[in-house]
């Protein structure tokens, strides 16, 4: 049963501080470099996308606190379940400097860090509240998720209630034939005694095994009588939980949802790359774009280059003429031309290429209809345009893990149903009938990791990364057996769970680059009855992912090891000496892409990764090509 607990956010900060003041000394010439686009206040933005994984988001504030406090906000920002949570809470308060900016009243109430207004409502909160299913099953389910073997343990009993009900057959079986066999053959005398105490006692046996078997399944049965329907958990404590936050941040609609993103546009956004000199307007003349029926071949790279500054060129006519030069290419001069053509974008405003916009994703699976679902995109094809719901119904939808929490289900309006049906049509480009409801589970079960929704090809080169916080850090190396039915079938749901995020990846490896898997260690997803250390443990396996993924383009592995190490000493006052070691409950290192030689150079470099994308934007014609030739030919 989780603690009824008084940590505050400093008690998280602190546990974390050896991190921060590591980064602050590493970068203390103000030489980290993330991101071309900076708002009023210098901080560099990047947009971010986090997975879902029950009480995992603590981990995931751990890794934004690190992120905020090297001086990165976030445009853009996108999430399945849990990730969803904080991509919701984070988009609705304040820094304290924000909150000033923007005049609001309660800015005392805020911190240095996003995050650490995040971290105030998940420390005051008491985890295990939110599984509020019936008390018999909350007792089972803390009971089995706060042991790290829990899960395994839970299936040994059902394993054993099997045999004991296969054992009770076989008897039952065995004693009915031997008793018939014994009643025919002997008539009378010490046979017939002999056989009628055999036959007592084996119905003794059975009717103890019986009773035993009964037992365990009249429980079964009473507490899948007091399951809510096709979940165990109604959902509701959660999501009052979340309402009541964003009320108290003036964000009680998506109405006011939308008032405050567009409040944020005071933070002015600008494009600020360091190895362009501000052109204070001055534009070049527009290029002539060559005919494409003539054949042209550049001796040098200039023309080519004036070509890609002033955009009037396609970027499949720029691959073939560098691919024609005889030279090794300049990608640092490469870059700065493309660097130019999105600083005069954004001098001439021009939409999309020029603008910066905030956004936010979550994530869910609509069973009724079949779909992924991203709200608050897709808000019209299911409320119409009323737009007075709390945001908090985005979070629920997201977060409903199949069984534990009861599907959200969502009734359509009768009076907007004429704009549903109209939404409906312009998605699907199908007349579409819909029924009295939606439900919705997970959005883990069709993308977990939605790391695509903000990938745009039309854009060269990147403006800003998109950062990726993954959670349970995966060795892709291994497979284990599959050697039993629970596994297979746990595999396959696994597999449709992850194919299309994996998928993703795959096919855009620089993305390899920006995200990070943490380690979590040996705590369960779905262990609601966390203790306050296991908390702060959560958070600091988050900050240190963060910490390895900033410090990693320029140090070496002995430094970063001794980066991991200091989880051995994590502060905590409550703890026995002021400090516990994360690892006495973990017996291995802390995994990270920084130190995995398997994965290759992961490291990021701001300069490197716009140089990489560059180069595969050119190369991608080819890769067309030569792909769709392998896939006709045989050989």
């Amino acid at each position: 049963m989780s603690e009824n607990t008084s940590l505050t956010p400093q008690e998280f900060t602190d546990s974390v501080q050896p991190l921060v003041e590591f980064l602050n000394d590493k970068f203390k010439d103000n030489d980290l470099y993330i991101s071309d686009i900076k708002d009023k206040w210098n901080r560099q933005c990047v947009d971010l996308v986090q997975e879902g994984g029950g009480v995992y988001g603590i981990a995931l504030a751990g890794y934004t606190y690190i992120l905020e406090k090297m001086g990165i906000a976030f445009i853009k920002m996108a999430g399945t379940s849990a990730g969803s949570i904080n991509t919701l809470l984070l988009a609705s308060v304040y820094t304290q400097k924000e909150a000033l900016s923007l005049g609001k009243p309660n800015a005392s109430a805020y911190y240095e860090t996003r995050s650490e207004k995040v971290l105030e409502y998940l420390a005051k909160k008491d985890l295990s509240q939110i599984v509020d299913g019936h008390p018999l099953w909350r007792k089972i389910i803390l009971g089995i998720f706060n042991d790290p073997k829990g899960p395994a343990k839970l299936g040994k009993k059902f394993l054993l209630w099997g045999k004991y009900a296969a054992t009770a057959l076989v008897l039952f079986l065995f004693i009915s034939v031997l008793s018939l066999f014994l009643t025919l053959r002997c008539s009378g005398g010490n046979f017939w005694r002999i056989s009628s105490v055999i036959t007592w006692i084996a119905l003794a046996l059975i009717l103890i095994l019986t009773i035993a078997f009964a037992g365990k399944s009249i429980l079964l049965r009473f507490l899948y009588r007091h399951a809510e329907r096709l979940g165990i958990n109604p959902g509701d404590d959660f999501q009052n939980w979340i309402c009541n936050i964003l009320q108290e941040n003036g964000v009680d609609s998506v109405e006011a949802l939308k008032g405050k993103i567009n409040d944020e546009s005071a933070f002015i956004p600008e494009y600020k790359p360091p190895s362009v000199g501000r052109l204070k307007g001055k534009i070049t003349p527009t290029i002539q774009m060559p005919d494409p029926q003539n054949e042209i071949t550049y001796d040098t790279i200039d023309p080519i280059l004036d070509m890609i500054e002033n955009n009037s060129i396609s970027l499949d006519f720029i691959s073939d003429q560098l691919n024609k030069l005889d030279k090794p290419l300049d990608m640092s001069r490469i870059v700065e031309a493309f660097e130019k053509r999105t600083l005069n974008a954004f001098d001439q405003k021009i939409s999309g290429a020029g603008s910066i916009t905030r956004e936010l994703v979550m994530v869910s699976s609509d069973l009724t209809n079949q779909i992924k679902v991203e709200f608050p995109g897709m808000h019209r094809m299911y409320w119409g345009d009323d737009y007075k719901i709390s945001p908090s119904n985005y979070v629920r939808a997201s977060m409903s893990v199949p069984f534990f929490f009861k599907p959200f289900q969502i009734f359509y309006d009768p009076d907007q149903k004429p704009v549903i049906l109209e939404e409906w049509a312009n998605y699907t480009k199908v007349k579409k009938e819909i029924g009295k409801y939606a439900l919705f589970v997970d959005g883990g079960m069709l993308s977990n990791f939605p790391i695509n929704v903000f990938n745009d090809p039309t854009i060269p080169l990147p403006r800003k990364p998109t950062l990726g916080i993954k959670l349970e850090y995966n060795d892709d190396s291994t497979s284990d057996p599959i050697n039993s039915l629970a596994v297979f079938g746990s595999r396959m749901v696994s597999t449709m769970r992850f194919f299309y995020d994996r998928d993703f990846l795959i096919k855009n490896e620089s993305y390899r680059k920006t995200v990070r898997s943490v380690d979590t260690g040996t705590i369960s997803w779905l262990n609601f009855g966390l203790n306050d250390q296991q908390k702060i443990e959560l958070f600091f396996r988050g900050a240190l992912s963060a910490a390895l993924f900033l410090a990693g383009s320029g140090c070496k592995n002995d430094k970063l090891t001794d980066l991991c190490d200091k989880g051995k000493t994590i502060n905590f006052k409550k703890a026995k000496g002021g400090q516990f070691n994360m690892f006495e409950t973990c017996q291995r290192k802390f995994a990270c892409a920084e130190l995995d030689d398997l994965l290759g150079d992961v490291r990021f470099s701001w300069d490197g990764y716009k140089a990489e994308r560059i180069q595969t934007l050119l190369a991608h014609p080819k890769q067309k090509a030569n792909l769709k030739n392998q896939a006709s030919t045989i050989k």
